[in-house]
């Protein structure tokens, strides 16, 4: 597809010449007018569907009073998604600065400018746009990306989405009316359209019969936005080797291109801070990330470098913050220390939550025809040249602002009305605004930034109460066209509530269904992250490495790839269930619930090879990480991501039981389709497969958590190298009391099958556990023992001539460990055979000084292995994975068991929580994932890696009392001794949910300190 070419921007056309402005009744002002008030500049805002407005402004009033006006002319909503557009006299594009006065624009001409409204902020995912019209918007945008070559993508994709528009304006194909590709030649759907790309979108227009105009905008925006070219826009630059590129700046940071091939990405996570000095643009990152930590480029000239800077502020603070702080503008300086420029708009996380939290009655809209071309010979069109026809604007239907009969020119307006108007505002459209807009402007006026995030005083409320059924109705438009040949779809869409539709007990059952069904969507957008993780981040890493174990590599990601692509899938038509329940989306499905779900039996076989194949894989990843430095390296690396929340061996594990968590929840939503047979038929047959599925590898299941926590063990502790064997189970691991010449000091215990091995935390970089010693079980004996030198809940462990005098920290964690090393010792006294034997350990030794020794070689030997990496970033990186289990049983001072590593893997939860430290006053709404007894804390579900983590173990959930003074609802608290989290739940099943999962994966510990004499 040949390159785009530039729009030329051209004056304002004569009333007389253009009936498009006569029939809107637009009262357009003739020169002589305009001399009259020098003061005053007249622009005119070319819109997305080809229409045409034209303003009368104040040189010195703010641009964002006219941006206010285009916004109420189209009764929008989501108004921070775009932005009004110009170009100087190279044909460079700027975006208006709304908070500067129209005077003061970069390269602006202040004779009679022409700019255009267009989509700003390329949202990475439009279905998740809240508002129709928003999304109908983007959509025309795609639309004329496509049209003017900038949306390069291969033929198929652009006939495809060619085909999708041709459905929204014209409807279903009627083989009758379009007997062959020439009704396609009437739409400039591509730079250079011929023949054969037009017989292509005929026959993809005949596969979408039956979609709604909404629905093939909605397919259009979906493939839209998985081509590569989308939203991208190319400056040319130069690198500082003179070569030729192209730069761009998307949601996920700056991009770099050769000609219209994609060469490197600059993410957001990668950058740490972007500048420009004349016509030289820098790019200073992280140097952990780069060999240099400085890329520069160059531009032709320092308005064009600004302009990209600017431009690269505001997709940052959009795409990435959670809000924006205004700060006040200081006093001018004499000298300036370079642009105060920020971005004044809302970021997208604000506009989400504003838009769910307002009850903001979203106006039916028109339609408008906008890719037709003027073709009455019904012969074929040149290119995509050609004048237009006239062009419905895109208003509400209800809006008379455009009506001939309500358009009032200045001139004829008494002159105390443009008086009064003048006091007002700097802004004077052509014809004055109708009441309902301004009314529905005071509506939708912004709220604070600084306290849009932090401080939260509603909740969202996304109650069945609220969700919406869509109806369409074709009442005709005064402005719709009226050609025979191509009949037109100006249907208005209008949103009705169901509390006329259904009484107050269908209602509770859909409020409860929908945020059980709300719950599957949240853990699959965690699920599609972390199966991400090990494709893309994992993959990439460890192929680097030339000794990588080829062989089990390719049997991971040849089972886990697959999966990928079906929970993408899977996950887009869930959302999309979602959109629709929720109201947000004038779209369809034609599949229930149940028929969706019931596509989880066609993966069965995928996750049959995939547990089949981990056994192998998990124990040929352990032996390459002991035996390959350059491979364990590697692993290490990868876990010191930020992204990378769990060991790596976690991640590869998590997809063997997200089948268990697909049944917890499709039981839950079976219990509402009762009443439907055929329905809860659907659900019945998907539970009992699940369960077969279940029942059939059980056993293995079991055997490969166990094979993940050795392995992870066998990391975690040094002075023991054949942790992982075979036969060997695990059974706990805790923190206890050890009696020693020094008194009782503290000690992480871990119990097998076979052997108990004792260990404290070193102060070696990779902050491991080292042995102190082991005792074999297969004679050993327990028995309780009153409290010594202070300490109570003590028992005493007996192998032979040998003696363990511990402590636990309560009655029951001390029952728990005698009824374990029971059942342990007897459960090995009755299997044959003998284990491998083990290295020579001191085991019960009392000599303090011969532990110092243990110590101090044991530190100097990690020393020596580190010595090429600063200590520095190995205590970033590691503390990092401070929230394993055996570093959270040692700060935690508690234990947990097979069963509870168990129940982690099975007892996932994910979701938005507003959070209140007890202390603060303000309540931050975050993205929580529960998973290995831990919350992790994001941004928003798009985020890459957590803000911050906090382990459950040793906290109590509960409900605040009267003295935590928390008058809200659907509050719990977490609390250990001093700690004290609030979060707040949007309803009475999410609360329930998070205090359930919660709950029944928390130890409490007892809080007693324990002191010696």
């Amino acid at each position: 597809m040949p390159s785009p070419e530039k729009r030329s921007s051209s004056a304002p056309p004569d009333n007389r010449q253009n009936p498009r402005l006569e029939d809107r009744g637009i009262a357009y002002r003739s020169s002589s007018v305009d001399r009259k008030s020098s003061k005053y500049m007249t622009i005119e805002i070319i819109f997305l569907d080809e229409s045409t407005n034209v303003y009368k402004i104040t040189h010195k009033s703010l641009a964002k009073s006219l941006f206010n006006q285009v916004c109420e002319t189209l009764n929008l909503i989501e108004m921070d998604y775009f932005g009004i557009e110009y170009a100087d006299s190279s044909g460079t594009r700027y975006w208006l600065d709304l908070e500067k006065p129209i005077c003061r624009q970069l390269s602006l001409s202040t004779n009679n400018p022409v700019m255009y409204f267009a989509v700003k902020f390329y949202a990475p995912d439009p279905s998740r746009l809240e508002d129709e019209l928003t999304r109908y918007l983007f959509s025309l945008q795609i639309k004329k990306d496509l049209s003017e070559g900038l949306l390069v993508c291969n033929e198929n994709t652009a006939a495809l989405m060619a085909s999708y528009i041709i459905q929204a304006e014209i409807g279903d194909f009627n083989s009758d009316e379009y007997m062959d590709h020439l009704y396609v030649s009437r739409f400039k759907l591509i730079p250079l359209q011929d023949e054969e790309f037009e017989w292509r979108v005929m026959e993809n227009h005949k596969k979408h019969c039956g979609q709604s105009p909404a629905e093939a905008d909605y397919n259009l925006l979906e493939t839209g936005r998985r081509c590569e070219m989308y939203g991208i826009k190319l400056t040319p630059v130069k690198d500082h080797e003179g070569v030729p590129l192209n730069l761009s700046v998307a949601h996920l940071g700056v991009i770099v291109f050769q000609n219209q091939t994609k060469v490197n990405t600059f993410s957001w996570a990668k950058i740490r801070k972007l500048s420009f000095k004349r016509k030289r643009f820098l790019i200073k990152l992280h140097q952990e990330e780069y060999f240099g930590d400085v890329v520069e480029f160059m531009f032709e000239g320092r308005n064009e470098c600004k302009n990209f800077w600017k431009k690269c502020i505001e997709q940052h603070s959009f795409f990435r913050c959670i809000e924006v702080k205004r700060t006040p503008k200081q006093k001018p300086k004499i000298f300036s220390r370079g642009s105060s420029f920020r971005y004044s708009g809302r970021t997208q996380q604000q506009i989400m939550e504003y838009v769910r939290q307002s009850c903001v009655k979203r106006q039916p809209f028109q339609r408008s025809n906008s890719l037709r071309t003027s073709n009455t010979n019904n012969q074929r069109t040149e290119g995509i040249g050609g004048s237009s026809i006239s062009v419905t604007p895109i208003l509400p239907i209800s809006s008379p602002q455009f009506s001939s009969s309500n358009a009032i020119s200045d001139d004829e307006r008494p002159k105390s009305a443009q008086e009064n108007s003048s006091q007002k505002s700097n802004l004077f459209p052509e014809t004055p605004p109708s009441p309902s807009i301004e009314e529905r402007s005071h509506d939708r006026a912004p709220t604070d930034l600084n306290n849009m995030n932090l401080k939260h005083n509603n909740l969202n409320d996304l109650s069945a109460n609220n969700i919406c059924h869509v109806v369409q109705s074709s009442t005709s438009s005064p402005y719709s066209h009226t050609s025979q040949s191509f009949p037109s779809n100006a249907n208005q869409i209008r949103i009705e509530s169901t509390l006329d539709r259904d009484h107050r007990r269908a209602k509770l059952r859909l409020d409860k269904e929908y945020y059980v069904f709300r719950e599957l969507v949240m853990s699959e957008r965690t699920y599609k992250k972390d199966i991400e993780l090990i494709n893309t981040w994992f993959k990439e890493d460890v192929s680097k490495e030339t000794t990588r174990p080829a062989e089990m590599l390719s049997l991971l990601f040849s089972a886990t790839e697959p999966l990928f692509e079906i929970h993408h899938n899977f996950l887009q038509q869930i959302e999309h269930i979602l959109v629709i329940w929720e109201g947000k989306s004038a779209l369809h499905s034609n599949r229930t619930i149940g028929d969706i779900l019931k596509d989880i039996i066609q993966w069965l076989p995928l996750y049959e090879r995939l547990i089949e194949r981990l056994p192998f894989i998990l124990e040929r990843i352990n032996a390459s990480f002991r035996h390959n430095k350059d491979f364990e390296r590697v692993c290490r690396d990868f876990e010191a991501r930020k992204g990378c929340y769990l060991p790596y061996t976690s991640f590869i594990l998590k997809p063997a039981f997200h089948i268990t968590h697909y049944l917890q929840i499709i039981e839950k939503l079976s219990k509402f389709h009762v009443n439907n047979s055929s329905e809860f038929a659907k659900y019945l047959f998907i539970i009992e497969q699940l369960k077969q599925f279940n029942a059939e590898y059980s056993v293995t299941l079991n055997s490969l958590i166990n094979l993940v926590i050795l392995i992870e063990l066998q990391r975690d502790i040094t002075g023991m190298d054949n942790i992982v064997q075979s036969g060997r189970r695990f059974v706990r691991e805790g923190c206890l009391l050890k009696l020693s010449k020094k008194g009782y000091q503290q000690r992480l215990f871990f119990l097998f099958s076979d052997i108990l091995i004792y260990a404290s935390r070193s102060a070696s970089v990779q902050f491991q556990f080292k042995v102190h010693g082991h005792l074999s079980l297969q004679h050993i004996m327990v028995e309780p023992t009153e409290p010594k030198l202070g300490v109570n809940y003590c028992f005493t462990i007996y192998a032979g001539e040998r003696a363990l005098m511990v402590a636990a920290n309560s009655e029951e964690e001390r029952r728990i460990w005698l009824t374990d090393l029971s059942e342990t010792a007897i459960n090995l006294s009755h299997i044959n055979g003998n284990n491998e034997t083990l290295p020579f350990i001191p085991t019960i030794i009392s000599s303090n000084e011969l532990l110092d020794k243990i110590d101090n070689a044991l530190s100097q030997k990690w020393i020596q292995k580190s010595e090429n990496v600063t200590q520095i970033e190995n205590i970033d990186k590691l503390h990092y994975r401070s929230n394993t289990m055996a570093h959270v049983c040692w700060h935690r001072n508690c234990s947990i068991s097979a069963a509870d590593y168990e129940h982690a893997l099975t007892s996932c939860l994910s979701g938005y929580l507003l959070r209140k430290f007890k202390n603060s006053s303000g309540w931050q709404k975050l993205w929580v994932v529960f998973t290995h007894f831990c919350l992790f804390f994001y941004k928003s579900c798009q985020d890459d890696f957590p803000l911050a983590s906090l382990p459950v173990i040793g906290y109590t959930a509960s409900i605040p009392s009267e003295a935590d003074n928390m008058n809200k609802s659907y509050v719990f608290k977490l609390q250990f001794k001093t700690h004290v989290y609030f979060f707040r739940t949007e309803s009475e099943y999410t609360f329930r949910q998070w205090i359930e999962v919660i709950r029944n994966s928390t130890i409490n510990s007892d809080t007693s300190q324990h002191s010696t004499q």
